[in-house]
């Protein structure tokens, strides 16, 4: 309710009340023309289908709204055409998602409820932007089932729902953020390979280096080199952030390796006043730094964290905040993006700090 509120009043023109709007027409469409709602989406108004990873002018990158419009539009039947209602719908699926995310950290990391609980459902940024009507809260949810299907599949035994969950969530990860679901491969992999033996940080960390192998094709870096181009192309943002070139060699990508950190991990800082929305997010990375710290300084030696899983998490949470950091070109965009993948950052933070040791400090200064 309160993301809908605010970017009704806030933000004219903003993605979840226009796909709120595209709904209603193809809820009118489905009860004048059901055949034609349920054909129009496997045509194109460009009169071709365009790269599968193309930004502008693509049926692929078109298909990523239209599938949620047509959701909208069959939870239209139920809410009268209602934004609030239909939220309903959409978060309902997300929270069971987050249910399914929490459920594998639960056996992953035991006995830290109340860190996980935080990490999967208390986080400001990725409560707010994963409850709009939007991209984000579907790859937040698919995200959720996923992990866990996967989870599953590789720890107790694999069945057809599990492998049917696996593979559905992906695919509609594919379908709404396509990058996302390629990089979603090589991790996997990793946290397979670790689970078959003790030393689990060296096998995903090779892993991890054959990926980076085969995304230093110029094939790949292209794809990522359009899409920096692609989002540079659109209107200038009040939040926008200055970018270095990028060309699709490997040294290129080095060079502006630091600025992609910089935004990816860092952006926004406290003192940054292009946007008043910036000033609560930028409070929340820097706890979340904050916590980073104690947990490299303050952490329980105890703790056994050398599960494959939160390899997993780490893995993809590090590369897409990286690939965040290449792409895209303005601070509000990055906050959105960086939202649903904080979760598996935060679980392993969150569980392995040494809070009796912290409170003693304190205690004794």
């Amino acid at each position: 309710m309160l993301i809908g509120w605010i970017s009704q009043r806030y933000y004219p023109g903003n993605d979840y009340w226009a796909l709120q709007q595209e709904g209603i027409l193809e809820y009118q469409l489905l009860k004048e023309d059901p055949a034609s709602f349920a054909t129009n989406i496997f045509s194109s108004v460009y009169h071709h289908y365009g790269g599968f990873f193309d930004s502008v002018g693509s049926y692929w990158n078109d298909l990523k709204n239209n599938l949620i419009i047509k959701a909208i539009a069959i939870c239209n039947i139920f809410s009268g055409g209602n934004y609030y209602i239909n939220s309903i719908f959409f978060n309902s699926v997300c929270f069971a998602g987050l249910a399914a995310l929490f459920r594998v950290y639960r056996k992953a990391i035991p006995g830290k409820e109340t860190a996980l609980v935080i990490a999967c459902f208390l986080l400001p940024s990725t409560l707010y932007f994963g409850s709009g009507i939007y991209k984000d809260l579907i790859v937040l949810a698919m995200l959720g089932f996923y992990a866990y299907a996967l989870y599953q599949i590789i720890f107790t035994k694999g069945s057809v729902r599990r492998w049917t969950l696996l593979i559905l969530s992906w695919l509609i990860i594919l379908l709404i953020r396509n990058y996302i679901a390629v990089i979603l491969l090589p991790i996997s992999l990793g946290m397979y390979a670790s689970s078959l033996t003790r030393k689990k940080i060296w096998a995903f960390a090779a892993t991890i280096l054959l990926m980076l192998s085969a995304f230093s094709s110029n094939k790949v870096l292209s794809v990522i080199v359009q899409k920096k181009k692609d989002f540079a192309s659109l209107p200038v943002a009040s939040t926008q952030l200055s970018m270095p070139e990028l060309e699709p060699n490997a040294g290129s990508f080095l060079s502006a390796l630091p600025t992609a950190i910089n935004h990816g991990f860092f952006r926004p800082y406290i003192r940054d006043d292009s946007s008043p929305f910036l000033i609560p997010m930028a409070v929340e990375l820097l706890l979340l730094q904050i916590l980073a710290l104690a947990c490299i300084f303050f952490h329980k030696r105890q703790q056994n964290l050398n599960h494959s899983f939160l390899w997993f998490g780490v893995g993809l949470a590090i590369t897409l905040l990286v690939i965040t950091g290449f792409i895209i070109p303005n601070t509000g965009s990055i906050i959105r993006y960086r939202s649903i993948i904080l979760p598996f950052l935060l679980a392993p933070i969150l569980s392995c700090i040494n809070w009796d040791r912290i409170k003693s400090i304190i205690h004794i200064k």
